[in-house]
Parts: C-alpha cells; structure tokens; sequence
C-alpha cells in the first residue's frame, strides 16, 4: 500500500476560518463567546496548496510522490461529475 499524504479539511479557504466556526456554534447550539464550545483551532483545517503541503510533508517525500497522479485522478471525477450533472 503506498503512502499518501492528507489534509484534516472542514472549510475551503484559509478566510474562510471564522465563517466556519459561526457555522459550528450554529450546528451545536452554542455561541462564539462561550468557553465551553467545540472549536477547531490553528487555522489549519483548509485545503492547501500543493507548496504547503510539500513543505508540511517534507519529512515524509515517498507521500508527496502521488499528488501530481492524484490531482489528475481529481479532475477527472470533476469532470465525470460535470458531465452527469449536465445529462439532468
């Protein structure tokens, strides 16, 4: 089995931190001002660019070996997905 590296993603964009957290304080009910509150801190729960995860990675080069076949692997379920949201 080989080895890839993944990403611990809950938002698309970096910006998009604190709009995710509002969305968290909706879904369990609670407030952005309460201590006592599920939160994801760091900021780090994003998708990153293939250069950040080549730096986070970069202990581990084996993992990094798959993302240019990945990303191609990606694009093509986009553009399977696309097609078959066209046919509806």
């Amino acid at each position: 089995m080989d080895l890839v590296a993944t990403n611990d993603i809950h938002y698309t964009y970096a910006e998009d931190e604190k709009s995710h957290d509002i969305l968290l304080c909706i879904q369990t009910g609670k407030k952005v001002a309460d201590e006592d509150r599920m939160r994801y801190e760091g900021g780090q729960y994003y998708v990153k660019s293939e250069e950040e995860m080549r730096e986070l990675f970069s202990y581990a080069p084996k993992a990094l070996e798959k993302i240019p076949s990945d990303r191609r692997a990606v694009q093509r379920g986009r553009s399977s997905s696309a097609s078959q949201t066209a046919a509806l």
